[in-house]
């Protein structure tokens, strides 16, 4: 697998923006050479040239400092839009310091950020010294007056507007095939370790079959549980790596979600489940029982019995109520408890934010809520008529307990 694709963000983010500002400042050599000659533009001429050691600076030294990169940019664009003198002009200075935020370096943004608002603020504030228009040391052939017009200043603006239109779908095409082949390496992964885990599970049923010691059944036991677990979190895995490469994708299907639950914990004695006979729900089998996992496992390591699973019916959701006794979590983690961050901490499977993710995409919602000693998680997905049932015909109302 190549190492990069497991590198940190920052380092992620450091080649996106070499790569960015490449191409970006290449198309914009091209977009104002095009529009001076097209459109007699003197101070076009300028902003190519300005632009142009930008691009001579990313070829010439592609691997040098990212700092010195995002300072030369940042006065690079500084200077353009000094020359394209239109309302908002300044707003291309944002690209730099947004990178530079990104890197995690709060000191080069700092900087960054002052040089942008010396370049936004200086022909404001002293208009005889830094506006361009109006500065007397400025040579003729830099003058934008030619194009003071609302000809001339339509160019200006359209100009800029392309070369951030182009800089943005360069950042987010960069982006789609950044996350693609990190799903593609994450399923492969999984894969592999499912095909281990598989055979861990297999070997282990083969020695129960076997005359066993006392001792060497418990370790054989342990064994297949152990590869139960591995094989359940690499299915985690690749589910989390199909939404990832078809967050379209699924099967969205009505389904009987009292069945499903009853049998996603068929093997978990220590859960008391509550549904009704049955009751039907318009989603993703699969996607629901990873997401019903996720949430039993959480309860489980991070709560404290009685654990208890409880579907219940409204007239337009069926909702899944994952209820534990433990103490709960703090009012700062409770705030971020659906983003990455907080869910790809002590393993949590798929993770609250994929779980939301899952949910939110078969139409329902995912939600915590803190009740007196006990802490709850409820999966609501549309409810639907079971597809062998009559429109006009009540659902059964019959409720069994495992």
């Amino acid at each position: 697998m190549d190492r990069n694709l497991l590198a940190d963000w920052a380092s992620e983010a450091e080649r996106l923006y070499r790569g960015v500002r490449r191409s970006a400042f290449i198309v914009g050599v091209v977009i104002t050479v095009t529009a001076v000659l097209a459109f007699s533009w003197p101070g076009g001429w300028v902003i190519a040239v300005i632009l142009a050691v930008v691009v001579a600076r990313s070829l010439l030294a592609p691997n040098g400092r990212i700092e010195v990169d995002i300072v030369i940019d940042a006065i690079a664009l500084g200077l353009t839009s000094w020359i394209v003198d239109v309302p908002a002009g300044w707003i291309i200075l944002a690209f730099p310091v947004a990178f530079a935020a990104l890197f995690g370096r709060l000191k080069l943004a700092g900087a960054v950020s002052v040089i942008s608002l010396f370049f936004g603020l200086a022909p404001r504030v002293a208009p005889t010294l830094f506006n361009l228009t109006d500065a007397t040391w400025v040579p003729d052939f830099v003058s934008i007056e030619l194009v003071d017009d609302s000809t001339g200043r339509g160019l200006a603006s359209g100009v800029l507007i392309v070369f951030l239109l182009i800089v943005i779908a360069m950042i987010s095409r960069r982006m789609r095939t950044i996350e693609r082949t990190r799903a593609q390496s994450l399923a492969s992964v999984a894969h592999d370790l499912r095909n281990t885990a598989g055979a861990v599970q297999g070997l282990s049923v083969a020695l129960l079959d076997e005359e066993l010691s006392r001792g060497g059944r418990e370790l054989a036991m342990g064994l297949l549980e152990s590869a139960n677990e591995n094989l359940q979190l690499t299915d985690d895995l690749l589910a989390l790596s199909r939404f990832y490469l078809e967050p379209a994708g699924g099967e969205i299907n009505p389904f009987d979600l009292a069945a499903l639950v009853r049998r996603t914990l068929a093997n978990r004695p220590d859960i008391q489940v509550t549904t009704p006979a049955e009751v039907w729900a318009l989603g993703d089998r699969g996607r629901t029982a990873q997401v019903l996992r996720n949430l039993v496992a959480n309860a489980t390591l991070h709560g404290a019995p009685p654990f208890e699973v409880i579907v219940h019916a409204t007239k337009g959701l069926v909702s899944t109520s994952v209820v534990d006794c433990g103490t709960g979590v703090s009012a700062e983690v409770e705030r971020t408890l659906f983003t990455p961050s907080s869910s790809s901490k002590d393993g949590l499977g798929i993770g609250l934010a994929t779980s939301l993710s899952f949910a939110e995409h078969m139409g329902g919602t995912l939600t915590h809520r803190r009740e007196p000693d006990r802490t709850i998680f409820t999966l609501a997905l549309p409810r639907v008529i079971p597809p062998t049932m009559p429109v006009d015909a009540a659902p059964r109302s019959e409720s069994t307990a495992t």
